[in-house]
């Protein structure tokens, strides 16, 4: 087969710049059409500072402020429209993001791919790659980073490997150290990329042009050095801060969700390592989407490139795949596999993906065709052709189908901020208004320089009335990963019993509330339902009464469920209990069914709890809109493992100032824990 021409090889520069230009406006497209608000939260802190709402040298210097080539090509795009800060401007710097994603892997994928064929077959699995288009609808580092590291990354693997420019001219000089420059700008947006310039030079190695290539690799890379630590001391007055930033940074550690299920303690070195193998794969597994089935088939791909035909070029792909996915994966602290540098998340494993896409195309165009002629010897190569691409299109609907499910997404609910920020300034102006709590980096979006409005990042203490937002995404997150600031968040799971509700909004298993402060605050009045009518069933059907504690372990649920109780319409229900781990935290997820007067079930999430190594008090509530009875609590354990003591079921007093019946279409839920 390898003698044989491949029809794929003589795609014609024309019908291959038309396909491009067909990608690209399918890319816009998607992204318009999987679009994503805000997260409020890095990505705004990065917009802030690019646009001069957020001091870059503010006290204490965040690693976030030390990223100045990120800063800038958030500001270019804008710069050159004039746009200030707004949400037109935030939207503006992702779809730059995504511009400069699209090239950098195109460019990549032309350098490095054996034909066009196998080039235009990543470039779709990119444009249409659940991980590509779920981050890059982020302001994140990594979306920028990967789009750089990738264009620099096929511009010297092009003048090195394949394209016939001679390792003289001042084409191929200015080439060589464009990439070097660019490759230390992709390290200076997050140091995650340090394996792209390890890689390059590798390269240069790899290259029949060495002797004229490193000189200038070095050189831009020293010029791109030399750009960042003369900036940095002109905007801190330190040129190693950012040094002394990456040393300290995460020195607790992180631990991986995989070794959180472990007795870490007894692990071998070689068990441990495995762990640290499989955490991007299972996250990728847990999507749902096709990711895992391009991990496992870009791993074979790369066996291909080692095994199949001896060559720098193949050879050279094998290491970027290996040395990129090995740094992100195996990277630990300290010598001390329990603690990997990086905790599992899809944005971070964004920097691989089009080398496993590549891997995955190359493979697909080889073996395709090699097992349909097993099968019938005389089939043509139109047939094979088709088939590897239905078989694309079988891995691409997969990605597409279980990104349109994403509740991330902007159309499936996750509005939660906006929608509340937008609802607040519709409100009648209070003297003096003033709100409390999340919002911070989305509010001036909303409220500008000049707003009689304030906002002040306090959630438990208050100096007069106003309203108070709360992310319970944000803040269950923050306390799930053991930031000193999401402590605050356990003083926050019972404020409906002490600030009136104004609204709700649920997408999923996120909840966002927005309470007026009252000062004083005000106290509800309760009333305790039986709890000894109730039993609870656990996943083995054995029962337990309500006073007996829980040992619950990710995954496992219990049911709560009272066939002779009656539930008052129009009225909030709390429930109350208190939970601890011994690990480092446990998330407890709350749903409600009970039935109607006419039969039919109705179903609410109450909410989530993050408990850590500490008892501590917990309260999730709902409300009725309408009468029922046979209530049945579910309570399942969707990670880590905890002991729980339910201690109550109540009805809370309504409040005069609670506007709970405008939340309706909220108060049904069809999502499932």
């Amino acid at each position: 087969m390898a003698g044989n021409p491949q029809p794929h090889e003589n795609l014609s520069w024309g019908i291959t710049l038309l396909a491009v230009l067909l990608l690209a406006l399918l890319s816009v497209a998607l992204n318009l059409y999987f679009w994503q608000p805000p997260v409020g939260s890095d990505d705004l802190h990065y917009f802030q500072r690019a646009m001069g709402a957020l001091p870059l040298t503010q006290e204490p210097v965040q690693h976030g402020a030390l990223r100045l080539f990120l800063t800038l090509l958030i500001q270019l795009p804008n710069l050159l429209l004039g746009h200030g800060y707004t949400l037109e401007a935030f939207y503006t710097a992702i779809g730059f993001q995504s511009v400069l994603g699209f090239c950098g892997v195109a460019l990549f994928a032309f350098a490095a791919a054996p034909s066009r064929t196998a080039a235009l077959l990543t470039l779709l699995f990119w444009v249409t790659s659940y991980a590509a288009l779920l981050t890059q609808a982020k302001l994140v580092p990594d979306g920028f980073g990967t789009a750089i590291a990738f264009f620099a990354t096929g511009l010297l693997y092009g003048l090195a490997l394949r394209w016939p420019v001679s390792p003289t001219s001042h084409l191929f000089r200015l080439g060589v150290m464009t990439a070097g420059l660019l490759l230390w700008g992709a390290f200076s947006i997050r140091a995650t990329f340090a394996p792209f310039i390890l890689s390059a030079l590798l390269l240069g190695l790899f290259s029949y042009h060495r002797r004229y290539l490193m000189p200038y690799l070095l050189l831009g890379l020293l010029l791109g050095s030399a750009i960042e630590l003369f900036a940095l001391w002109q905007i801190f007055g330190d040129p190693l801060i950012r040094l002394h930033t990456l040393l300290g940074y995460g020195t607790g550690g992180i631990e991986g969700t995989i070794f959180a299920q472990q007795d870490q303690a007894s692990l071998s070195t070689g068990q441990a390592l495995w762990l640290l193998a499989l955490r991007f794969p299972k996250l990728l597994y847990n999507t749902g989407s096709a990711e895992v089935f391009f991990f496992l088939f870009g791993g074979l791909g790369t066996l291909t490139w080692l095994l199949r035909r001896p060559g720098r070029a193949p050879l050279s792909k094998a290491m970027l795949l290996l040395l990129g996915f090995g740094a992100l994966a195996f990277a630990v602290k300290g010598g001390d596999f329990s603690r990997p540098y990086l905790r599992e998340s899809l944005r971070y494993y964004l920097q691989c993906l089009p080398l496993f896409q590549l891997a995955t195309a190359e493979l697909l165009l080889l073996a395709t065709p090699w097992l349909l002629n097993r099968w019938h010897p005389r089939i043509g190569f139109k047939p094979a052709t088709l088939a590897t691409f239905a078989v694309a299109m079988g891995l691409i609907g997969l990605n597409l189908w279980t990104l349109n499910q994403s509740t991330h997404l902007a159309k499936n609910g996750n509005t939660g901020q906006l929608t509340i920020l937008h609802r607040l300034n519709q409100l009648p102006t209070p003297p003096n208004p003033t709100l409390y709590g999340d919002g911070t980096n989305l509010f001036p979006l909303f409220f500008p320089a000049g707003s009689p409005w304030q906002h002040q990042k306090q959630f438990t203490q208050h100096s007069q009335p106003g309203y108070l937002l709360i992310d319970w995404r944000k803040r269950n997150y923050m306390l799930k990963l053991g930031y000193a600031y999401g402590k605050n968040t356990h003083q926050l799971y019972d404020t409906i019993a002490h600030s009136p509700h104004l609204y709700r909004h649920q997408s999923g298993r996120w909840l966002y509330d927005l309470f007026l402060v009252e000062i004083p605050p005000i106290q509800r009045a309760s009333t305790p339902l039986p709890t000894d009518g109730f039993t609870l069933t656990d996943a083995k059907g054995e029962q337990s009464p309500w006073s007996q504690p829980l040992q619950l372990t990710q995954n496992q649920s219990v049911h709560a469920s009272a066939l002779a109780i009656a539930l008052p319409g129009q009225q909030l229900l709390r429930l109350h209990f208190r939970a601890k781990t011994h690990m480092t935290s446990a998330t407890l997820q709350v749903m409600l069914r009970y039935t109607h007067a006419d039969g039919q079930t109705h179903q609410q999430f109450m909410g989530e709890s993050v408990a850590d190594k500490t008892w501590h008090d917990f309260s999730l509530w709902t409300y009725l809109p309408v009468a029922g009875h046979s209530p049945d609590l579910l309570l399942k354990l969707s990670h880590g493992s905890a002991e729980i003591q339910l201690q109550a079921l109540e009805l809370l007093e309504r409040h005069p100032l609670d506007q709970l019946e405008n939340n309706q279409p909220q108060w049904q839920s069809t999502w499932q824990p």
